[in-house]
């Protein structure tokens, strides 16, 4: 029997986010929902109904409850009608997207490998092979660079061997990685931020850098813990009375901030 919360959530008319803790009929909601889109549209295949899970054994957990969940549906369906169509998703089920995410998109682009612009017979990398490739990539890549930029002292290449002689192979390679495993974060500041104009880009960074020292560091700074220790009685110093004028000052521009 479901809940009241769990039957809103098979309501077809509109799109729904379930949040719930482990164990709480989740999955329950979502063989439902399935099969009830399946059932009030005979037009539809299993096939045009997408079901995405997290992991491969969640995956196999609810292809297992669908079917579970049909054979209860077929026992006790006195509907001629309706059983016709519950038999008609039993055999067209074994076919259903109903996988992981990265399952599910392995498959679209080994069905359309052209439209893609992959190579149909790609294969997925594991974690250290993934690392291996990384590394003979850039490898390969900095010999081509050093090998036309000493042939041709106008190319493009030529302009970064200067860069090569003052960070070194080491910590550019570093870097590239680094750059790769934030290649999303970087495609979008060049995108979004270095198209922009050098004035721009220093009134971004001039806000953002405010930011940070306002509400980063500032905020997590004792400063009532400063002021007394600065009026605790010690022997008046240069270095106390700079410390001193610098809070001062910090009062005064968070005050102005504030106004």
């Amino acid at each position: 029997m479901l809940t009241p919360a769990q039957l809103s959530a098979l309501d077809l008319s509109s799109h729904t986010a379930i949040i719930a803790n482990a164990g709480s009929g989740k999955t329950r909601v979502l063989v439902e929902r399935y099969l009830k889109i399946l059932e009030n549209n005979p037009e539809l295949h299993p096939r045009n109904v997408v079901a995405i899970t997290f992991t491969d054994s969640s995956a196999r957990d609810l292809k297992k409850k669908i079917n579970q969940a049909l054979n209860d549906r077929l026992k006790n369906c006195e509907s001629k009608k309706k059983h016709e169509r519950l038999l008609e998703i039993k055999r067209q089920i074994g076919n259903a997207y109903i996988s992981t995410i990265h399952s599910f998109c392995i498959l679209l682009l080994r069905t359309y490998p052209v439209e893609a612009n992959v190579d149909a017979s790609f294969t997925i990398l594991a974690s250290p092979e993934d690392q291996l490739l990384r590394e003979e990539c850039v490898r390969s890549e900095f010999y081509d660079i050093l090998k036309n930029g000493y042939e041709d002292r106008n190319s493009s290449e030529a302009s970064l061997i200067p860069v090569f002689r003052l960070l070194g192979r080491r910590r550019i390679t570093s870097l590239v990685h680094s750059f790769l495993n934030a290649r999303f974060k970087i495609n979008d500041l060049s995108s979004h931020l270095y198209s922009n104009s050098d004035k721009h880009i220093l009134k971004l960074w001039n806000e953002n850098i405010y930011e940070i020292i306002n509400f980063q560091i500032f905020d997590k700074v004792d400063i009532p813990f400063f002021d007394r220790l600065l009026s605790a009685k010690v022997s008046k110093s240069a270095g106390r009375q700079r410390a001193s004028d610098a809070l001062i000052a910090y009062g005064a521009a968070t005050s102005t901030g504030e106004q």
